[in-house]
């Protein structure tokens, strides 16, 4: 089971992703919302394009689709840097944005 902790330092707001064997549960707070794998990875796409808009003004270009050898790549490098950050006690704000760099670079 995998777990990332995290806060938004605008608001203090804490959040926990955890995997589970059914599904995908993310916490903020006394909420807990659970989602089967094909949405988790619904609500993980829409997350993708918001962040792309933000970073950079404009939408992302036409729907990514990775082949599951592409997506077990981010996975095994995002566990890994996660695990690395987390050795060096790194704030959750900037494993956030390391893994939201790795995610970036991928799809763009």
């Amino acid at each position: 089971m995998s777990k990332l902790n995290g806060s938004d330092p605008t608001s203090l707001t804490e959040f926990s992703i955890e995997e589970e064997k059914d599904g995908v549960v993310i916490s903020i707070g006394d909420t807990h919302v659970k989602f089967d794998p094909e949405s988790a990875e619904h609500v993980a796409e829409i997350m993708l394009r918001y962040a792309y808009h933000i970073q950079h003004g404009v939408d992302m270009p036409g729907k990514q689709v990775l082949s599951k050898e592409i997506q077990r790549k981010i996975e095994n490098r995002i566990m890994l840097v996660i695990a690395n950050l987390q050795e060096r006690k790194a704030k959750p704000i900037n494993i956030a944005r390391e893994v939201m760099g790795i995610v970036m670079r991928e799809v763009t």
